[in-house]
């Protein structure tokens, strides 16, 4: 089966606060894409957001959100508010440093994300961690903090590895895939060096990592994300990606 693409919607988000994230949605759509993932509501209600996606024939991929939002009072909010719009990847893009910069914090925020983990569950819904370059450098007197979080989290708990940040960090773009099967349900597709160049056009090695995403890490969704414009407006940014990205899968 083949694996769809979304694309994060933190590249155009220049163009969602000028235009509407409905028209943005729109755009992306026409575009080929089959989902979003968000990263923020732009103060829209869920209802409001799951007419945006039904009207453009989209789905949402997964979204971006604070860990304390997954956490006490706010969880409940957090899971009415993702089952209105068919979310389920509620995915933690970003942690604070005393979190992750020794094993003995690891360790803590590992269970922390296992108790949200064990409360999606019964909803249908999973949540993960995002890399970042940081996150696969290693601490002090251990692993990195991705290595650690992956070994300490649950197997439905989502790896969204980062081709771009792991390059940008010296890592191996393919074997962090590799080394969780079936942990990276999504996928951040992101080009290395951060120049400008299209997804697909650039240095990552793609037909490796397009082979890891198939065969072992149990990907769903490859996520495409633009952090450069020098040679392309943002929305010409992931369309250009889109179709280079394509092109290799075919």
């Amino acid at each position: 089966m083949a694996i769809s693409f979304g694309v994060q919607l933190y590249s155009v988000r220049d163009e969602v606060k000028s235009q509407g994230l409905a028209s943005v949605i729109a755009r992306v759509a026409k575009m080929g894409y089959a989902a979003v993932e968000f990263a923020g509501y732009f103060d829209h209600s869920a209802t409001e957001v799951r007419k945006m996606l039904d009207d453009a024939g989209v789905v949402a991929c997964g979204t971006h959100v604070r860990l304390e939002t997954l956490e006490g009072d706010e969880l409940a909010r957090s899971i009415e508010f993702h089952k209105t719009i068919g979310c389920e990847y509620l995915i933690v893009p970003w942690i604070d440093e005393k979190l992750r910069n020794t094993p003995e914090a690891c360790r803590a925020t590992a269970g922390r994300f296992s108790k949200v983990s064990a409360a999606l569950r019964p909803h249908g819904m999973k949540t993960g961690f995002h890399l970042h370059d940081i996150d696969i450098k290693p601490v002090p007197n251990g692993k990195s903090p991705w290595y650690q979080l992956a070994e300490q989290t649950p197997d439905d708990f989502i790896l969204q590895f980062d081709t771009g940040n792991a390059m940008h960090a010296g890592a191996d773009p393919v074997k962090p895939l590799l080394d969780f099967p079936g942990r990276g349900l999504s996928v951040h597709l992101k080009e290395y060096p951060v120049d400008g160049t299209a997804t697909g056009l650039g240095a990552v090695p793609w037909r490796a990592v397009l082979d890891a995403t198939k065969r072992v890490a149990g990907t769903k969704w490859h996520v495409i994300e633009i952090e450069n414009y020098s040679k392309y407006t943002p929305m010409e940014a992931v369309a250009a990606s889109y179709g280079a990205m394509t092109a290799l899968t075919r």
